[in-house]
């Protein structure tokens, strides 16, 4: 499994943590037109991936296991949510049979329709960190 990061160029402070701290992974810099442009570039970018664990950089609170979990949970044609207490979080899990839908994705919808189309695998996980994503500095009080 490899590690692919997305992003803008103009992104100094992602680049500079991942220099430093995961100088392993693979950098994929775009300039995006939103969420769905970007994860439909790191698609193409890795065409023979058996699917694609999608995770955000706001949301630093999922723990590796949950992570582990999501990525085993993979099969080729399935979808994974992890749950937590009953409430759907992220990231969340793609199947490589869903690659060329994602390659159409453009904009900032990202892969919601896919999700809201089809059925999911609902993952368990004792987590809340699937849940808490930070938009703004205020965020981080209330995680």
């Amino acid at each position: 499994e490899r590690l692919l990061v997305v992003s803008r160029a103009d992104n100094g402070p992602l680049h500079d943590w991942l220099g430093a701290h995961a100088e392993d992974c693979e950098r994929l810099l775009v300039e995006t037109r939103g969420l769905g442009h970007s994860l439909a570039q790191a698609v193409a970018h890795a065409p023979a991936a058996r699917g694609w664990l999608v995770a955000l950089g706001d949301m630093p609170y999922v723990q590796p296991a949950t992570l582990r979990a999501i990525v085993a949970a993979i099969d080729h044609d399935n979808l994974v949510v992890p749950v937590h207490q009953g409430r759907p979080g992220h990231p969340r899990g793609i199947g490589g049979a869903y690659r060329e839908r994602l390659l159409q994705l453009d904009g900032d919808r990202g892969a919601q329709a896919l999700f809201a189309r089809h059925a999911v695998q609902q993952l368990e996980v004792d987590d809340p960190g699937v849940l808490q994503d930070i938009d703004h500095p205020d965020d981080r009080r209330r995680c």
